[in-house]
């Protein structure tokens, strides 16, 4: 990881740790947030003196249920913890499969005096998420993704339309390549 001097590292695309197309690996390598790579990453974002946003696949330390999650965190450790909402499960997509529906808080983090929000892929396609952002004062609303080429159109036409309905930016980070 580097940070050059980055307040915030953003890596694309969701499920960035296991990759997106892990399908029944997912069960074997999801790990809990307070997992070994999370933890080796909080640390090594200390090291770097920045704040990080990851995709991965989480198991719940409770429930054991596996999560589309993205997560934050800075120096003072983890400080949010995203799970996807909306799963598709059509075509390439089949997360129903893997993954539990997120709910629950919608985390809207501090990063150097900026208040930024976390969501993930499809759930750019309801307004809500982003709606729930900027009532909580996110000014940035950050959207990680792993969707294929033929989305670009409909993710580029919604994130203008998230910014310009919230009036905040938007950053969203897409895969590179084939998923």
């Amino acid at each position: 990881m580097r940070s050059d001097g980055a307040d915030l590292v953003v890596t694309p695309p969701e499920l960035y740790l296991p990759g997106y197309m892990s399908k029944d690996l997912f069960f074997q390598i999801a790990e809990p947030i307070s997992g070994r790579t999370i933890t080796r990453l909080v640390m090594e974002a200390r090291r770097r003196n920045c704040h990080v946003i990851v995709g991965f696949a989480e198991r719940n330390e409770d429930t054991h249920v596996l999560y589309n999650t993205a997560v934050a965190w800075g120096l003072m450790g983890v400080l949010a913890v995203y799970r996807k909402r909306h799963l598709p499960s059509y075509g390439v997509f089949d997360e129903y499969r893997y993954f539990g529906i997120g709910k629950g808080d919608i985390p809207v983090i501090n990063i150097n005096g900026h208040k930024v929000g976390i969501a993930i892929c499809y759930d750019a396609f309801y307004p809500e998420v982003s709606r729930t952002m900027m009532l909580k004062g996110a000014e940035v609303h950050v959207y990680i993704s792993a969707a294929p080429d033929m989305s670009r159109l409909h993710f580029e036409t919604f994130m203008v339309a998230r910014a310009l309905e919230n009036v905040a930016y938007t950053v969203y980070v897409n895969t590179v390549g084939a998923i």
